[in-house]
């Protein structure tokens, strides 16, 4: 379990990883960690599940590229390095999530992202 913490507005902004399953693909072990953003405001804790991140190392490398209110909206958006799409684990992906995107029940939005 680890965790990232940053202030921005009237919000304690954190992310989070933790290990949500692990499996083995011949010799080689395979974790999947659940990416999470958190929301605390008056003592109320808000939390989703941005993505599952595979890891194939004994490290989780991940990498909050940028935190900001890009749509002037008063919430914190995100560029987050990312997995690439289903079946192409290999390259890397930057992922630009929004709040002002964002679903009732959801912080952000991933609303574009870049494979390179």
């Amino acid at each position: 379990y680890e965790e990232f913490t940053f202030e921005f507005g009237p919000y304690h902004t954190f992310l989070n990883s933790e290990l949500k399953k692990t499996e083995s693909i011949g010799k080689v072990l395979r974790r999947n960690y659940s990416i999470n953003l958190n929301y605390k405001s008056n003592k109320k804790l808000t939390t989703q599940e941005l993505f599952l991140f595979p890891c194939y190392e004994y490290e989780l490398l991940i990498s909050l590229i940028w935190a900001g209110d890009l749509d002037y909206d008063g919430k914190t958006d995100f560029i987050i390095q990312i997995p690439t799409s289903q079946n192409n684990e290999i390259g890397d992906s930057t992922g630009l999530f929004l709040s002002s995107k964002a679903n009732s029940n959801e912080l952000v939005k991933l609303v574009a992202y870049f494979i390179s």
